[in-house]
């Protein structure tokens, strides 16, 4: 088990979820008919994030390293769409379904676009840092001498 591990089962579930989102929106249902499944992917992507910038945290220096090409951009956009529709839907506000619809159809997208550039850019580099430290300790605790100066 890797340090991301926790992090990839998040990404399935989350990608689950967009899945059936998707599958309700094909077949046209009301806003109001997704709201719970809007509600319950926000509270479950502000969990990963809590959990994501904990687990990466002491690796920060070694993703802005990996991701120079480009922005580091976390999952705060998505966030910040889903909170948006899902005050519209608790206030009664009526949303034409074509709106509603192309919201959070770019939110399915740039959610699985994020997950993916993470599982393959960040991932990696993250539980191959992890490897060499556990090797360095292991290294370095066979390496140290034991109580009397014997091993």
């Amino acid at each position: 088990m890797t340090l991301t591990t926790g992090l990839r089962h998040d990404h399935d579930v989350i990608r689950t979820k967009l899945t059936v989102l998707e599958e309700l929106l094909a077949l046209s249902h009301h806003p109001e008919t997704i709201r719970p499944l809007c509600h319950s992917l926000m509270r479950f992507l502000d969990g990963h994030m809590c959990k994501e910038e904990q687990t990466l945290a002491p690796y920060a220096h070694r993703i802005q390293q990996c991701m120079k090409q480009r922005t580091f951009r976390d999952h705060a956009e998505q966030r910040v769409v889903l909170r948006d529709l899902n005050a519209l839907f608790a206030q009664g506000i009526k949303i034409p379904v074509s709106l509603s619809v192309g919201h959070l159809s770019h939110l399915i997208d740039e959610l699985r676009e994020h997950m993916s550039e993470e599982e393959q850019g960040v991932f990696p580099v993250i539980d191959h840092a992890e490897e060499l430290m556990l090797e360095q300790r292991h290294a370095a605790s066979a390496e140290a001498p034991t109580i009397g100066g014997t091993r």
